[in-house]
């Protein structure tokens, strides 16, 4: 883990949500956040002005296992955190698959960037300056 910070040194360890965020800014994925680390997320943030740049920080908060693709069950656990407890599973699973359905252009089963930047358009989300 080097000199990095590590998730349950802040106490956020165990929580899904927190444990994503901390994995966006660990982007050498050591486990831990290096002082560089920090900094780079702070200059990214600052330099979220764009639309695309806030796209690529979902894309990432989505991405769990970071292999540059987004798969169902990363829908589904990202769905789980943002609506705790409001749909039971079987509504969770019948989203994702429309969501895959409507969106997984080239149908391998995953969302690549470029469709889930046209999911993220087609949902109205809000990318402006401070709502990200």
């Amino acid at each position: 883990m080097g000199n990095g910070a590590s998730a349950s040194q802040f106490e956020i360890s165990g929580n899904p949500c927190a444990d994503r965020l901390f994995n966006v800014v660990d982007t050498d994925g050591s486990g831990g956040v290096s002082f560089k680390e920090v900094c780079q997320g702070v200059a990214n943030r600052r330099s979220m002005s764009s639309k695309e740049a806030k796209l690529h920080v979902l894309f990432k908060f989505y991405d769990k296992d970071g292999d540059g693709l987004i798969s169902m069950h990363e829908i589904a656990e990202a769905m789980q955190l943002a609506c705790p407890g409001l749909f039971p599973k079987a509504t969770i699973e019948q989203l994702v698959r429309s969501t895959m359905q409507n969106f997984d252009a080239d149908k391998d089963g995953y969302l690549n960037f470029v469709e889930f930047s046209n999911l993220m358009r087609a949902s109205g989300m809000d990318l402006s300056n401070n709502s990200i």
